[in-house]
């Protein structure tokens, strides 16, 4: 004779293999946010009803998109979720932002603002928190490598400038791209964001490196601090600071190079 126990198990695999039918027939169209999530649990917790876990995760977090962003101590602390469930909703966002990135050719050249902006909006995918990348780029502006240098919290990041400089070195480029967002969604370069773009600039002349440009993403759109001319102006008080005359060699090599692609609108 089956138990009730045993009555709601066949109820709960009939019900997931039937979600699982659904999913491989349409893929996730049909799927509302709770079952998105619901279907996903199943991978966590391989025998059971996920559904009202689901339910209670989008009532406590607000949206699917906000549980898959939550951080891992305040998924944990939900009743109906262990260790390996809370890592699996983390590690979503981590690996379709390493999906995504994976489809970016780097072979190609950014030769246009709209290739900077979709490269941003690449670096960005799912970012819940303030971060600043160093994009090193050649003379016609392949990417020859790109590097994470800090991640702070939703409105502020603390960056070491010897990590920006050490990887420049490492990697034996004369140019870069500073990349920077704002999860609070304010375009618009802060005096902080100023200073610390002199700062790197100071760092990178010595090493005679120029920063071609520093993008600011916010889910709104970009801007660039080379457009709106307050990257020329940063450059030339740094080099009036220290004397460098535009017949310099250093001058030369940074502004004056014929081989230089620039990027345009």
């Amino acid at each position: 004779m089956k138990t009730t126990k045993d009555k709601k198990s066949n109820i709960h695999l009939a019900h997931r293999k039937r979600m699982k039918d659904k999913f491989l027939k349409n893929k996730l169209n049909g799927f509302s946010e709770h079952e998105i999530l619901e279907f996903l649990l199943f991978f966590a917790k391989p025998q059971g009803d996920t559904n009202a876990l689901a339910h209670n995760l989008i009532n406590k977090f607000g949206s699917l998109n906000k549980v898959l962003d939550a951080n891992f101590d305040d998924l944990i602390e939900t009743s109906g979720v262990g260790e390996h469930t809370a890592i699996l909703l983390t590690l979503i966002p981590h690996l379709f932002k390493e999906y995504q990135s994976g489809k970016v050719d780097f072979r190609a050249p950014l030769t246009t603002y709209r290739d900077c902006y979709n490269l941003a909006s690449n670096l960005f995918l799912n970012s819940c928190t303030e971060e600043l990348y160093v994009v090193c780029i050649t003379s016609n502006n392949t990417i020859i490598n790109q590097k994470l240098i800090s991640q702070g919290n939703i409105d502020k990041v603390d960056v070491n400038i010897r990590e920006i400089t050490n990887f420049i070195l490492r990697n034996n480029c004369s140019r870069i791209l500073i990349y920077h967002n704002h999860p609070s969604e304010v375009l618009e370069f802060s005096d902080a964001d100023i200073q610390l773009t002199a700062a790197i600039y100071n760092a990178c002349l010595l090493n005679e490196t120029d920063v071609v440009d520093h993008i600011l993403y916010t889910h709104l759109g970009c801007k660039s601090l080379h457009k709106d001319g307050v990257l020329d102006k940063i450059k030339k008080e740094i080099m009036d600071m220290l004397n460098i005359k535009q017949e310099s060699l250093i001058y030369k090599k940074l502004y004056c190079a014929s081989n230089v692609m620039e990027i345009k609108d």
